[in-house]
C-alpha cells in the first residue's frame, strides 16, 4: 500500500510583487516603517522558482513533515531561534528586525 505523506511547506519570503498592491498609507508611522523594511528585504529575496524547486525535490524524495524554502536564515536560523527562545525574546527580535525601536 502507498503511504499518505503530508508536507507542511513553508516557503519564506520570495520576490513576487505581492506587496506592491497593498495599501499602507494611513496606518501609522510604525506600520509604514515596518512595511518599508519588509519591502527592502523582499527586493533581495530569491525568485519564486527557488521555492518551487525545493517543493519538487521534497516530493520526489518522498519527504513528509515540515519543508522550508527561502534564505538560510528562514530555513535554519529563524526556526531554531523560535524553538529555543522565549516569547518575549522573539518579540524583541521582531521589533529589532522590523526597526520598530524598543
Amino acid at each position: 500500500l502507498d503511504r499518505v505523506r503530508v508536507i507542511d511547506f513553508r516557503p519564506g519570503d520570495f520576490r513576487t510583487g505581492f506587496n506592491e498592491s497593498a495599501k499602507v498609507a494611513g496606518r501609522g508611522k510604525a506600520f509604514e516603517r515596518a512595511w518599508k523594511v519588509i519591502c527592502e528585504r523582499l527586493s533581495s529575496s530569491p525568485q519564486p522558482a527557488v521555492a518551487a524547486e525545493r517543493l519538487i525535490r521534497a516530493l520526489e524524495r518522498g519527504e513528509s513533515g515540515t519543508v522550508r524554502a527561502g534564505t538560510i536564515f528562514q530555513r535554519v536560523a529563524a526556526p531554531f531561534f523560535a524553538r529555543f527562545s522565549s516569547g518575549e525574546m522573539q518579540r524583541r527580535a521582531n521589533r529589532a528586525y522590523y526597526k520598530l525601536g524598543a
